[in-house]
């Protein structure tokens, strides 16, 4: 073995004087060889030997370097970066010969690439009869100062506090600024962190100083103890460049000992070796400069990566709220998660007055910031940081405040609109009608923005009033209010209360509560807990055990559809609709979310991976769950549609989906989200496929997750399963890519059974394509993976082959063609359309006029013209839509002559094959085709004096459908509904018919 590592080493050292670097002495200003910068050591005590630790020419020129050192003087000991204080023992037993390298190995945690970078290091110190120190601080205590600060360290056990400094010095200096800018990737993206992203990256300081510390600490132990014996550390360069890190360290420890560095750095490839510069001096005694290799980047957290803040692990809140005067008088005691090394903050709502703010475990002062328009922040900090040093009267780490506060709240929900369908509010205590109680995190606890915490909560409310939330739930009576005492089962991001005069029915099943919390007494409670039920065996199922004791409905009194921890708010007309709120995507989303978001959690900046997978688990897969073969199959093709009809500009990446803030967003992150996990389904199998997702719940509840947790799981599986799927390639391209594929079928040969064809796409994807093979009384679906642009395909389909369709029920995320798409209201109000209303003369004009300022307030580009405005080619040349009926708009009329087979429109009524419906009761809208052009569109929205806009606001729940009619006068399901497709198109593009 050893032969082999010296002819491996020989081989090096004629690779290194192939390669390009250049060592400058920065005393002299040459350039100098290995050789000569190994005779000046005689001028040092301790040398530092910087690297990039990927890097082999910066480890074969520090074996030469030794090498030739240990030719003029014998008296050197090394010191490893890479190996941690507890390994000492073991180093030493094998330096010695008491263990077999084998057993070092085992015991010594050594780096990955040990082998071919330090153990030639360590073998030639061995061959010198030379000390090797093991001089970093043992990973996981810099890992544990970064979460709890030295307060976490000091709770060590005596014999494990030997394995870490002693003292240690915070200063902010000019290490910190580097350190800083090299975190960042940026000078100035310092001063825009918030207080908890700074207080983060101070630890992080810390953590990097502690093992800087601890390095300076073994060496100038091993020197006092060895005052003739030079010292030669190898570090990562940023610890000892500039004289700074370790360098620094060691001469605050000993300001007599002559230190040497020497620094390594990198020109481009397509640069010469800078020439000497004095400013060179600053960096080091020697300067390397090599040609820096090809390697991947280093994703820094300014670049894009999850970057850590300050957070509250712990919240004990007592409240008082009085819905009369919408008044909350409350306290707080929270727990950050890491302790205030240098500042942190919390918001709360401008109308709550801060009364008071305590700190008990350390000294922090507070200000209150006011730049925000809806909240307080209010920012705590460390003045003792300033002291610089831990220990007696220097730092002091703080981890707890108590803040007292007492106002009204009272922001009442905002409008909704055609984009955006859910009310939102900042919080809001009323007794009025048609209000009530919604307060989230910031208007009745004090709270950070990445807080996932235990809460311990009591409520104080008068007793007629209800309170629902998150956690377990117990209720006293004191005269006339009511206390509720409410401990979550788990940390949850955020606690959202909820109260009003409810009635409630619940029940008991499988050890969970399942309950509907209604304001009247108008909705079927019996049929949404059976559905609770359902859910719970379907779910369950591919899931896991569900997460919490309880599930309740409960009806709000705005317009949402949001999910919490445990429970689910629905607008009371909402609840009023079982068959809206029961059908795929509705109750059971927001069940599912106690999965996906609200119990494994999720940081939407750095993306929204549970929108996604909820819809795809919801809204489509419980189709498949309970066999509505037919119900997958629209939820697919309106997915695509969906897809299909997003204006350019609000098309982007599913991977960079946050929130949804309108409609379009929604189809980017729920639908266009959910059918790329439909494509990961197809290729894994249904049984991997959850089985991934039983170990995504498992491992990540109570925490939060993200996307490349999710892929890396899949990746994992392929990996075990040995599945021939490039993973990484096959998330990229539906998560990272704005673009999706368009199929084509070209080049079909049939000889009867056997079949030739090509399935060209667009893009480079690797899909799964799905060709039905039709013969004259039989067919048959088989599916390919495509893996090029062009993909041959060779098949016996077992018949004579008469016709052939490439993914005919649209189970491929693709482009589709417009024969493909039925008609929708969606893709007319898309396309840039022209309304045309009843004349200012009419009595539907003003109700035509509502419905005008409805698409306005959504954000929809269009114009409007009365009916005796618009002209014979502003019809022709426009996509449209247009209100009224027959006598009021003379477009309607003149279309009714032309309606497609089957449909009849008159004054009276509205025939649709066998059915005839009363128009005068109903508001119908009908997509059809365009009058005058097949590339653009026409939506018809036929009433006929209607007294209320509501009908209007219902019939935008059906944007997505080519025909709907709805009664006018009260809730229900449509009268009549249908899909309408284009005429006139060639489909050659995917179904080739045999002549």
């Amino acid at each position: 073995m050893k032969l082999c590592i010296y002819i491996l080493i020989g081989f090096f050292a004629t690779m290194l004087h192939a390669q390009e670097y250049v060592i400058y002495d920065t005393k002299s200003g040459k350039a100098v060889s290995v050789e000569d910068m190994a005779e000046r050591a005689e001028d040092f005590d301790v040398i530092f030997f910087g690297e990039f630790h990927d890097d082999s020419l910066n480890h074969l020129l520090q074996y030469e370097y030794l090498k030739n050192v240990y030719k003029m003087d014998k008296k050197v000991d090394i010191s490893l970066e890479m190996f941690e204080r507890d390994v000492q023992k073991h180093l030493d037993n094998f330096r010695t010969g008491i263990i077999d390298e084998e057993e070092f190995l085992k015991n010594s945690r050594p780096w990955g690439d040990y082998k071919k970078f330090y153990k030639p290091l360590v073998d030639l110190a061995k061959e010198n009869e030379a000390s090797v120190i093991a001089a970093n601080i043992p990973r996981k205590y810099a890992a544990m100062y970064v979460q709890g600060g030295m307060t976490k360290i000091n709770d060590l056990p005596y014999e494990e506090k030997a394995f870490v400094a002693k003292e240690m010095l915070l200063k902010e200096d000019d290490y910190a600024s580097k350190f800083f800018k090299t975190m960042l990737n940026s000078e100035s993206k310092f001063d825009s962190l918030t207080p908890n992203q700074e207080n983060t990256m101070f630890l992080y300081y810390g953590a990097q100083l502690i093992k800087d510390e601890t390095m300076a600490e073994s060496i100038v132990m091993h020197r006092n103890d060895n005052p003739k014996r030079k010292i030669i550390h190898f570090n990562g360069d940023f610890h000892s460049n500039s004289y700074l890190g370790t360098v620094q360290k060691v001469a605050e420890r000993n300001s007599k000992l002559k230190l040497g560095v020497i620094t390594v750095k990198y020109y481009g490839d397509d640069e010469s070796a800078p020439k000497y510069d004095k400013s060179m001096k600053k960096e080091g005694d020697f300067v390397i400069y090599s040609k820096e290799p090809k390697r991947e980047p280093f994703p820094m957290m300014g670049g894009g990566s999850h970057f850590g803040e300050n957070s509250i692990e712990n919240f004990e809140i007592e409240a008082t709220i009085i819905p009369e005067n919408s008044s909350l008088e409350g306290i707080a005691k929270i727990k950050f998660k890491n302790p205030v090394l240098k500042r942190s903050s919390v918001k709360l709502l401008k109308s709550l007055k801060i009364l008071s703010v305590e700190n008990h475990t350390g000294k922090l002062n507070y200000t209150i910031n006011n730049d925000d328009p809806n909240y307080s922040e209010i920012i705590f900090d460390n003045p003792t940081i300033k002291n610089q040093k831990y220990g007696g009267n220097g730092i002091k780490e703080a981890n707890d405040v108590t803040i007292t506060y007492k106002g009204t709240v009272y922001n009442p929900p905002d409008e909704t609109n055609l984009i955006q369908r859910h009310s939102r509010t900042a919080g809001i205590i009323s007794a009025k009608n048609n209000e009530g109680i919604y307060l989230p995190g910031g208007s009745f606890y004090p709270q950070t923005d990445k807080d996932i915490a235990k809460f311990d909560v009591k409520i104080t409310i008068p007793a007629e009033y209800t309170i629902v939330t998150s956690g377990e739930i117990e209720v006293a009576k004191s005269g006339n209010n009511s206390i509720y005492t409410i401990t979550t089962e788990k940390p949850i991001d955020g606690m959202i209360l909820v109260g009003g005069k409810y009635i409630k029915d619940s029940t008991m099943y499988k050890d969970v509560e399942f309950s509907v919390y209604k304001l009247a007494d108008l909705v079927k409670s019996e049929d949404y807990l059976n559905a609770m039920k359902e859910y719970y065996d379907f779910y369950t199922d591919l899931f896991g055990p569900y997460p919490y004791k309880s599930f309740h409905v409960v009806e709000n009194f705005f317009a949402s559809g949001f999910g919490m921890p445990g429970y689910t708010l629905l607008s009371g007309r909402l609840m009023a609709m079982p068959w809206v709120t029961l059908s795929p995507g509705s109750l059971a989303h927001e069940f599912v979310h106690n999965w996906w978001g609200n119990s494994v959690f999720v940081d939407y900046e750095s993306g929204n991976w549970c929108e996604a997978l909820t819809t795809f688990s919801t809204n489509y897969y419980y189709n498949e769950l309970t066999g509505d073969t037919a119900g997958a199959e629209d939820w697919r093709k309106k997915a695509l549609i969906a897809i299909a009809s997003l204006p350019e500009d609000r098309n982007y990446p599913v991977y960079d989906f946050k929130y949804q803030k309108d409609t379009y967003d929604a189809v980017v992150g729920y639908s266009k989200g959910a059918f790329a996990l439909y494509e990961v389904y197809k290729l894994f199998g249904k049984e991997m496929f959850f089985d991934v997702l039983k170990k995504f719940a498992e491992r990540n509840s109570g925490k939060r997750a993200y996307w490349f947790h999710l892929t890396g799981l899949f990746n994992s599986e392929a990996k075990a399963a040995k599945l021939d799927i490039p993973t990484r390639k096959v998330f990229d391209q539906w998560l990272k890519e704005k673009e999706i594929p368009e199929l084509r079928l070209k080049n079909v040969t049939i000889d009867s059974n056997l079949v030739s064809l090509e399935i060209v796409q667009d893009l480079d994807y690797y899909l799964s394509v799905p060709v039905l093979f039709e013969g004259d009384n039989q067919s048959r679906k088989e599916y390919f993976n495509v893996k090029d642009s062009v993909e041959l395909i060779s098949f016996d389909a077992g018949f004579e082959v008469k016709k052939i369709h490439v993914d005919p029920n649209y189970e491929v995320l693709r482009k589709l063609y417009k024969w493909e798409m039925p008609y929708s209201l969606n893709r007319t109000v898309n396309d840039n359309p022209i309304v045309v209303i009843p004349s200012s003369d009419s009595p539907d004009y003003e109700m035509a006029i509502k419905f005008v300022e409805m698409l306005k307030e959504s954000g929809y580009n269009f114009k409007h013209y009365t009916q005796d405005a618009v002209t014979t080619e502003m019809v022709n040349e426009n996509s449209l839509i247009l209100l009224g009926n027959i006598e009021n708009n003379s477009t309607i009329a003149s279309l009714a002559q032309n309606l497609p087979n089957g449909m009849k429109l008159t004054k009276e009524n509205f025939q649709n094959n066998e059915q005839t419906l009363p128009i005068n009761d109903h508001i119908l809208m009908m997509n059809i085709d365009h009058p005058a052009s097949n590339s653009k569109l026409c939506t018809v929205i036929y009433f006929d004096q209607i007294a209320s806009i509501r009908p209007f606001s219902r019939l935008f729940h059906y944007m997505s459908y080519s025909l709907v009619m709805l009664n006018n006068q009260k809730a229900g399901r449509p009268a009549a509904q249908q899909e309408i497709f284009p005429g006139g198109f060639n489909r050659n593009e995917t179904v080739f018919i045999k002549q």
